[in-house]
């Protein structure tokens, strides 16, 4: 049976506001293995986290938490995204170095500047992470590199984007894009489609509306741990708020 667990919520690091929405769908009642997460560090960057862990239940679980923490701690301490793989990459290979236990996954990070003029994404491995503008432009970022914890001393590349106050950022696991939908699969361009016709409505979309939207198009359950998260940087810095 599935479960899920929804939240939204908007904080104030003045003078930004970050919007965000989170749904996490595990198909066996754990915690599963997928995870997003969002906050800011003591250097003024806006860390955006999207996590999918190898496996299903507690194994799954314990992967996905060891590497969110992991991840969090790096960018806390002001590394980039992708010195932060490099160093998860390689803790993972260390962790299951004795073959008792599997440890890889995919993931991405998008660090949005203090300005939010500007941002650094790296993915190890994981699916699209889309960015839209409100004219409808539409940005893809792509893996810069593999999977972690599947080859040694992997090196990953650091991709700067321009950014633009109110533009969204949608990530989600491939949860939702692996659903079968008549002969094939819903894939990135299906993903694609759901959120650009909710964004052409006036009510905009959320993250627990897209995971319905797709649980429906798969027949009511999923077939693997699934997660989105839904993210806008609102304000200007040269706005009183």
């Amino acid at each position: 049976m599935s479960r899920y667990y929804a939240s939204c919520s908007s904080f104030v690091p003045s003078p930004w506001r970050l919007d965000l929405s989170t749904t996490v769908c595990s198909i066996d009642g754990s915690a599963g293995g997928d995870r997003v997460d969002a906050f800011q560090g003591p250097d003024g960057r806006f860390h955006l986290i999207v996590l999918d862990a190898c496996g299903h239940g507690a194994q799954a679980e314990h992967i996905a938490d060891m590497a969110l923490y992991t991840i969090r701690t790096l960018l806390w301490q002001g590394l980039t995204p992708a010195v932060v793989f490099g160093l998860l990459n390689q803790l993972c290979l260390d962790f299951c170095n004795d073959g008792s236990e599997t440890s890889f996954g995919s993931g991405a990070i998008a660090s949005i500047d203090p300005d939010a003029t500007a941002g650094t994404f790296a993915s190890a491995g994981h699916v699209d992470v889309l960015r839209f503008r409100a004219d409808g432009q539409r940005f893809d970022h792509c893996p810069t590199g593999p999977l972690f914890g599947v080859t040694p001393h992997t090196q990953y590349r650091d991709e700067r984007f321009a950014y633009r106050a109110s533009e969204i950022f949608v990530f989600f696991t491939d949860g939702l894009t692996d659903i079968r939908v008549g002969n094939g699969f819903l894939g990135t361009s299906g993903v694609i489609s759901i959120v650009k016709d909710a964004l052409a409505s006036a009510s905009g979309i959320s993250s627990s509306q897209l995971i319905t939207r797709v649980r429906r198009l798969a027949g009511g359950a999923f077939n693997d741990d699934a997660a989105a998260m839904i993210v806008s940087l609102s304000g200007s810095l040269n706005t009183p708020q």
